[in-house]
């Protein structure tokens, strides 16, 4: 669809306008472009009218001080969940409701007005960013209206696991990591330490088209060769 404006530049927001999109289908799942996916997700068909699936954030990387939570809930004349998530990393402290944007599952049941989750959660994102005076919103405009869109639009969030948006930087030990359904490796030199490696990049090969097999040869020759002393 034609570019949507906001307040200041913001290319995070691609990924609500693509979740606005009408692809025909019941259900939807948007995800990062650095990740991999090692297994079927047609567990998320079971999504119900008014259901989306989410992994917690690893760190509270918005709204840990200031109150911001309150006065982002505030705006939209709501108050904070009292549901609480664990997130993923460091600590993993329990968290108010907030979600790594980089993978997000959602019915495409429509509202009674015609809206899909996505219009839902670009409206609320525009909303936010032009009319809440709250400080700090890039780069997490996207996972901060997340949440809100849910609670401003009655939508129950699935609570997904590690092994659904499983971050593989700065990992101290690749070899220990586990068969998760998502790789989010951030750089591709994480996801080469991972021991699923070697079968995505065959998998990978058996795919790309003859055409562009010897720029990828001379790609993964690079990225995989070992670092020098």
């Amino acid at each position: 669809p034609p570019s949507q404006k906001w307040k200041s530049p913001y290319p995070h927001g691609n990924k609500i306008i693509a979740a606005t999109d009408d692809r025909g289908t019941t259900h939807s799942i948007f995800h990062d472009t650095d990740m991999a996916c090692t297994a079927s997700l047609a567990e998320f068909m079971d999504l119900g009218p008014t259901q989306i699936a989410a992994a917690p954030e690893g760190r509270p990387t918005w709204g840990d001080k200031n109150a911001r939570w309150s006065r982002a809930y505030a705006h939209f004349g709501l108050e904070v969940p009292k549901q609480r998530v664990r997130l993923l990393r460091g600590r993993r402290g329990e968290f108010v409701p907030y979600f790594n944007a980089g993978f997000v599952a959602f019915t495409e049941a429509p509202r009674d007005d015609g809206r899909r989750f996505g219009d839902l959660w670009l409206d609320t994102a525009r909303d936010f960013d032009f009319n809440c005076a709250i400080a700090n919103k890039r780069p997490w405009l996207d996972q901060i209206t997340l949440p809100l869109t849910t609670a401003r639009f009655g939508y129950d969030v699935r609570v997904l696991d590690e092994m659904h948006n499983y971050s593989l930087s700065h990992r101290l030990n690749y070899s220990k990591t586990p068969d998760a359904t998502i790789l989010h490796y951030h750089r591709h030199r994480f996801l080469c330490q991972a021991p699923q490696w070697p079968a995505l990049r065959d998998t990978m090969i058996d795919r790309v088209p003859s055409a562009f097999r010897d720029p990828l040869d001379a790609y993964l020759a690079e990225v995989e060769a070992p670092p020098e002393d």
